[in-house]
Formats: structure tokens, C-alpha cells, sequence
């Protein structure tokens, strides 16, 4: 399944059978080895290729991005799972062709801030993370809940302090959009 949804010169039409026949497998073997990291990473890989044509990612539900979520919290010690679930977000959490962004929850940011900590040290961790944040602010009412969120200003600013890094000016984009801490 990987050769026919990650390659660049795999044809879109064969990416959208590949999704079709192969979304549903990898989330109910995600869901029954969400205690293995090496399963997780993969699944999370495979929905992160899958999810790079916008009609596979229709065929992500709510309970398949429950599950990506629930990877990240229960392996957020692995940098490794973490960037995995975080790129698989960073797809899914988009889609160019309706232009409509995934609406998050207080656990779902709080998951995300919990692996950028845990992770400080680890860059593709946080560029994973800050262009999923990125992403998260083309819509308001996440805009409003990362405002609310401790630690977050702060946590993008270490990581581009700590790796040199705008990460492509995305997360300067972030700081834009939200207050100071303590405003």
C-alpha cells in the first residue's frame, strides 16, 4: 500500500482506489495495535500519504482522527510517533479543495502542546507541530482556542530559538494571529 500512495509518480486516480480500498484497514489495524509504536507509525504514515488526495480525505472520519490523537497521548514519549501523528494531522487537518480546516478541541491543542514539550529537542517534531498549527488558524474558532491555550507562544518561540528556525515563516504566521501570554 505504501509504493501506491506515497510515490510522486503514482497516477491520482490510482491513489484515490488505493485510499478507498485501504482507509478503513489501517484504521481498524491502527485502532487494534494503537499499543505498538512500530503499528502506530506505520498506520500514521499510511494515512499521511493517503490523506495527500483530497477525496481520500473525505474517508477520514472523526474516529480515525480520534485515533491519531490517542497514538500521539499514548506514545508521546517516542519523537518518532509523534512526528508521524503530527504529519498524518498536518493532511488530514486541510483540505485545499473545499478550503475548510479541521475545527480542534482543548484536548486535541493539549495533546499537541504535550508532545512539543516532550519533544524540545527534536526539530522535525517541531516543525511537524507548527505546521499543523499553522494550519489550525485558517479557522477562527481554533485561532480563539489556541489564544486560550498556556504555554503555546511560548513553545513556538523556544522552537525557533532552540533550532534556528522560522520553519518557513510558518511560525511566525502563528505569533501573528495570537496575543502575548498574559494579554
Amino acid at each position: 500500500m505504501w509504493s501506491c500512495a506515497a510515490g510522486s509518480g503514482v497516477p491520482k486516480p490510482l491513489k484515490v482506489r488505493v485510499g478507498q480500498c485501504g482507509i478503513v484497514p489501517v484504521v481498524n489495524g491502527l485502532s487494534a495495535h494503537i499499543t505498538s509504536e512500530k503499528a502506530c507509525e506505520d498506520a500514521l504514515g499510511c494515512i499521511k500519504c493517503l490523506s495527500t488526495v483530497p477525496q481520500n480525505k473525505e474517508l477520514i472520519d472523526d474516529r480515525a482522527v480520534d485515533l491519531i490523537y490517542a497514538c500521539m497521548l499514548l506514545h508521546s514519549e517516542n519523537s518518532t510517533v509523534a512526528k508521524a501523528a503530527l504529519a498524518a494531522l498536518c493532511n488530514v487537518s486541510v483540505n485545499v479543495d473545499t478550503n475548510q480546516v479541521t475545527e480542534i478541541t482543548k484536548e486535541d491543542l493539549d495533546a499537541i502542546v504535550l508532545v512539543m514539550r516532550a519533544h524540545q529537542d527534536v526539530k522535525v517534531v517541531q516543525e511537524s507541530a507548527i505546521i499543523l498549527l499553522r494550519n489550525f488558524t485558517f479557522f477562527s474558532s481554533n485561532v480563539e482556542l489556541m489564544a486560550e491555550t498556556p504555554f503555546l507562544v511560548n513553545l513556538v518561540r523556544s522552537a525557533m530559538a532552540k533550532h534556528n528556525d522560522l520553519f518557513q515563516g510558518r511560525a511566525e504566521e502563528i505569533l501573528r494571529c495570537l496575543p502575548e501570554p498574559g494579554q
